[in-house]
């Protein structure tokens, strides 16, 4: 979701007191000493989300059919070669890396990723979020039970970190968990993303040297970066024809599904949706409601915005709103319910942060005496017992389909974040009244204000999720430990993701300005709302966490929280590694420094999306069907729409996938896919273990 700008300059004018940074710095890359780790990337640096299953409607889950025993071993071992680089004084040099993947089945059900070193810190916290997501990726793609393996990534020797080794972790697990190898001879490169796409990565070159030197022949490589930087000739080299100077084959790939091919000569078993999705009219109906409420509430807050006098409008017009409900009811006239809720939403969150800084400025204006300026401020909280009130509709609910699932989910993912900026909001005020100079508390003031404010319409958001989204679907919800395992999962690859992020950008920009991490993230947050949401989600979440009730509702506020930071952090390391996006002083997006790669992971994305929300059409994907238009619209936009198009496409595919994984007809399907590709359905055995409660 994405709110006002407003509060920016306030915050970033409050972080920069003291310290000697420029006024409008430039993006510059991170800085690599001598002893950095191999893989080590050069991101960009910013300037500155009971069962009940009686009802007639709702299908029963399909027992699994009775199979003969079949003898499997206990543990199996995949050897892949990762690529690395480092820089020297005297030159960058490449080199490949002997990793060992095993996977072994135990009786007890229990999650465990493990990370072999034989040199102390010999992986970070990149190679350790690149295992979580290949995990996460692959029990996804299979419908396997992660709780059932152990799984270990034991680097060998030598120092390696960086997410360009997560496709070929990914392919690592897969062949792992399918009883497949891969070529010895081969090796790649490349970060894995929610879609099974395969994201550009640096020092291609480098690492190419690294595979010849090692004896290797063929060599996958991100499909889009034939072109990379040689950074000892400080030019750009065509992959394919220098790889084949060095005697490589080098094989461009654009998702998981090639990369495993390549590498193992096997297909992988891919289901096919055999319908069409669609928007139920009973979902389209609520959609359009919802739309008409929020732009009531855009409506609202602009007269009241109007009637202030001219002095305290300056510099607070609500803009962005203004094109943003024009662009609403264009969508209501020609169909796009889905559309115009997203824009609705835009036109209220920006009209009502406006409406509430002016006021504060009218104020002002009136009484320079801060005691009114807090007292009104402190109105606009939401109190506790609101709070509470909605938390308490949301556990009532119990879910009766997987579709009812996937939208409390949502709920409790938005609420998450309300929670967060309520006591953002109340940490901003505490520190405006300790603070000495006044113009910082100040700041603090219209920080609270934007904080609760925000706080309120995510709140409503919270409502709207559950209240569009829940009736629909067939399935019955999976067992409360399915539920939980796939929660716990997300929760640490979401958390992974979130140290590698905060390890290369955040720390980074710490290091360039002389801030704490704490305030390199602060002031991140204030400049960048996908990452700013990733963050509140997990606060709410670690402060609601011993607080919400019983299950359904606790495990189904860590589902929505942590699948929200899984895909929002991925489409930040994407944004800021990945894709190279260079923003200005505001945080706002300019360009994208690999632009091609852009323009393939969005459509790979799109296709993806369809694929996945049309084999759940029987359940009724509300709200993948939401965010996959809403991402095609936005990809028409500017280079800030598109990412948040890629992040909305992978949003999609991810719900998509839990809605096919809960509802039990993924198993059937990839068992299905494993008898296409010549793979007895017995494999599947290996993991088709009851769980325990």
């Amino acid at each position: 979701m994405r709110g006002s700008r407003w509060i920016q300059v306030l915050i970033v004018g409050a972080l920069l007191v003291g310290c000697a940074a420029p006024a409008t710095p430039t993006p510059t890359p991170a800085t690599v000493v001598p002893t950095a780790p191999l893989s080590t990337p050069t991101p960009v640096t910013p300037a500155l989300t009971p069962t009940r299953t009686s009802q007639s409607h709702v299908r029963e889950a399909t027992p699994a059919p009775t199979r003969p025993a079949v003898s499997l071993p206990r543990e199996r071992t995949v050897h892949v070669t990762a690529l690395a680089y480092r820089k020297t004084p005297q030159r960058v040099e490449g080199s490949a890396h002997d990793v060992i993947i095993t996977i072994r089945r135990k009786e007890k059900p229990r999650l465990r990723v493990g990370f072999y070193d034989t040199e102390v810190g010999g992986t970070g916290p990149m190679w350790q979020a690149s295992g979580w997501t290949a995990v996460t990726f692959s029990s996804l793609l299979l419908g396997v039970n992660p709780e059932l393996f152990d799984f270990t990534f034991d680097a060998g020797g030598g120092w390696i970190d960086g997410p360009s080794a997560g496709g070929l972790m990914t392919v690592g697990v897969l062949a792992a968990l399918l009883g497949d190898q891969v070529r010895k001879d081969a090796a790649m490169t490349g970060t894995i993303n929610p879609d099974g796409t395969i994201g550009p990565v640096g020092g291609i070159p480098h690492k190419l040297e690294g595979a010849a030197h090692a004896g290797k022949k063929r060599v996958l490589i991100p499909a889009g970066q034939r072109y990379d930087l040689d950074e000892n000739l400080n030019q750009e080299v065509d992959l394919i024809k220098y790889g084949r100077r060095l005697g490589l084959e080098v094989r461009p790939v654009s998702n998981i599904f090639e990369a495993y091919e390549l590498l193992t000569g096997r297909p992988l078993p891919r289901p096919r949706p055999t319908h069409t999705a669609q928007l139920p009219p009973r979902a389209y109906d609520k959609f359009e409601a919802a739309a008409r409420f929020f732009l009531s509430r855009y409506r609202e807050a602009r007269h009241r915005f109007n009637s202030l006098s001219p002095e305290a409008r300056q510099g607070w017009e609500p803009v962005y709103g203004d094109e943003q409900a024009q662009l609403a009811e264009s969508a209501i006239e020609q169909g796009m319910a889905t559309v115009a809720y997203q824009r609705a939403i835009e036109a209220a969150w920006d009209a009502e942060t406006a409406l509430q800084a002016a006021s504060l400025d009218e104020r002002l204006l009136q009484d320079e005496d801060l005691q009114p300026l807090i007292d009104q401020i402190k109105a606009a909280r939401t109190s506790q017992e609101t709070m509470m009130a909605v938390a308490e509709r949301l556990a009532a609910e119990a879910p009766r389909t997987v579709a009812d699932v996937i939208a409390l989910m949502d709920g409790w993912s938005q609420f998450a974040i309300a929670w967060g900026e309520n006591v953002r909001g109340d940490e901003a005020l505490q520190q405006a009244a300790q603070a000495e100079d006044p113009e910082e508390s100040l700041n603090k003031l219209y920080e609270a204000a934007y904080n609760y404010t925000s706080a309120a319409l995510s709140l409503e958001v919270a409502r709207q999720s559950v209240e569009i989204g829940y009736g629909f679907g067939t399935s019955a919800v999976p067992d409360m430990a399915r539920l939980r395992t796939m929660a716990e999962l997300l929760r640490r690859a979401g958390d992974a993701n979130l140290e590698l992020f905060e390890s290369v950008i955040v720390d980074n920009l710490a290091k360039k300005y002389g801030l704490s991490r704490e305030r390199a993230r602060l002031l991140l947050m204030s400049q960048d709302d996908l990452y700013n949401s990733v963050i509140l989600a997990r606060l709410g979440y670690h402060l609601l966490k011993d607080e919400i009730w019983e299950d359904p509702a606790a495990t189904l506020l860590n589902l929505g929280t942590s699948l929200h930071v899984w895909s929002g952090t991925t489409a930040l390391i994407a944004k800021y590694y990945s894709l190279g996006a260079k923003v200005d002083e505001t945080g706002t997006i300019q360009r994208f420094t690999r632009e091609r790669a852009l323009v393939d992971m969005l459509r790979l994305a799109e296709q993806r999306a369809q694929e996945l929300i049309d084999l759940t059409a029987e359940e009724e994907p509300v709200w993948p069907l939401f965010y996959y238009e809403v991402a095609q619209v936005w990809r028409q936009g500017a280079a800030e729409d598109q990412l948040w198009a890629l992040y909305y496409n992978w949003q999609a595919i991810a719900e998509a996938q839990m809605m096919a994984y809960f509802a039990g007809f993924y198993g059937e399907t990839v068992q299905e896919a494993l008898e296409r590709t010549g793979r007895p359905r017995e494999l599947l055995e290996f993991w088709d273990v009851p769980v325990q409660p």
